[in-house]
């Protein structure tokens, strides 16, 4: 790094300028090593601006530091910048470049991007590194200034997402049913926005909504003061629509309508609230779904049955497992619907996900005797051991 005092800075600049390019346009992407050829001067450097909260930012750009411009010697101009940003606490972490005005303000959409990019949508306050080069020009002729460095906290904008959700409809009396709860995972709402119900109907064009834990909470499922916490639907009532957009009951009058499922059956529902998004599958229907490879024995003829046991597709077996893995089928045949195992990778915990596939792996359960649990549309299993 070259360091240049106050009183000859103008001079070596201009030293510096001479071997820059006539054309020198695209300074943000040098074909060197910018951190070789910046220069600095005593005096000249940024300060961080406040922290941004993007949920609060109705701007297209936003301030992320300022310039002590008095430090810059007689007839130069500041006319591009840029920050190098590193997340902080991130494990081989990537450096992301974003461009700035010399005023220090950089584009929301390329800021959110890198936030994102490296922590996700979950709305917590980030710190990153941000080296800020500035482009500082006289007579035509470009000089890289390096600025320092400075911490740039920012939070990510993210839609509002309850801890848990319930489906209300036709099939409730439009009344709250626990036991219409959607599944999720263990992970925070923001890692894991995606949750899923099996449910059925016994009549035709049976319209539903969807209930916020927040609702249930308060005592109104159907409370809309709290927005955008209140009840969501989607934007045309009575579409039936097996997938689209969800929106949300506001207390300032929006509305949402209530979506329709045609023909009684049995149905899974997946909603990702971080895109606020549904879909709607009918899963196909199986006559058997089975062990196979229970003790080594791969045949036909080997598979052990499990039982249905509740509706929406759990079963249920008693078995003894002996060392080795098996795998779980439908209709006692090899089907890339109905054949399930680990993923790749899939350490063993006694319950979780199945994965559909006809390159599934064996699940490696440890030897004992276990009541087994399966769902043929989620894939979700639970492993007890019998003691």
């Amino acid at each position: 790094m070259k360091k240049l005092s106050l009183y000859v800075s103008i001079a070596l600049a201009g030293l510096f300028m001479g071997s820059c390019s006539d054309d020198f346009t695209n300074w943000a992407n040098p074909q060197t090593n910018p951190q070789e050829d910046a220069i600095t001067i005593p005096g000249f450097t940024a300060t961080a601006g406040q922290a941004i909260n993007f949920a609060n930012v109705e701007t297209d750009s936003v301030s992320t530091f300022t310039l002590s411009e008095a430090a810059l010697p007689a007839g130069f101009t500041l006319e591009k910048a840029r920050l190098e940003l590193t997340p902080q606490g991130v494990e081989n972490a990537t450096k992301t470049t974003v461009n700035a005005s010399p005023e220090g303000k950089g584009a929301v959409a390329d800021l959110a991007s890198a936030l994102e990019s490296a922590f996700g949508k979950r709305p917590t306050a980030r710190t990153f590194d941000a080296h800020v080069y500035v482009n500082a020009v006289k007579e035509g002729q470009a000089v890289l200034i390096d600025a320092g460095n400075i911490n740039l906290v920012m939070t990510p904008k993210a839609p509002f997402i309850d801890t848990n959700y319930y489906l209300v409809g036709n099939m409730t009396d439009w009344q709250l049913d626990t036991n219409l709860k959607f599944a999720h995972s263990d992970a925070g709402v923001y890692e894991d926005p995606i949750f899923t119900i099996v449910f059925t109907t016994t009549e035709d064009d049976q319209c539903w909504k969807i209930i916020p834990q927040g609702n249930v909470d308060a005592g109104n499922i159907w409370a809309v003061e709290n927005a955008p916490k209140g009840v969501v639907g989607i934007e045309t009532d009575g579409d039936d629509a097996m997938k689209g957009t969800l929106l949300t009951t506001t207390s300032k009058g929006e509305k949402a309508g209530a979506g329709k499922i045609a023909k009684a059956g049995t149905y899974m529902m997946t909603i990702n609230m971080m895109d606020y998004t549904y879909e709607i599958v009918k899963p196909t229907e199986f006559e058997y779904v089975a062990l196979i490879g229970v003790g080594g024995k791969w045949s036909d003829g080997d598979d052990i049955d499990l039982t249905q046991v509740t509706p929406h597709n759990w079963y249920k077996a008693n078995v003894e497992i002996p060392d080795g893995g098996f795998k779980i089928r439908a209709d006692h045949k090899w089907r890339d619907d109905g054949n399930w195992g680990f993923d790749a990778g899939q350490n063993y915990e006694s319950k979780g996900t199945l994965i559909t596939s006809g390159g599934s792996n064996n699940i490696p359960v440890p030897a004992g005797t276990y009541n087994i649990y399966f769902n043929d549309i989620t894939g979700a299993y639970a492993f007890v051991e019998v003691k």
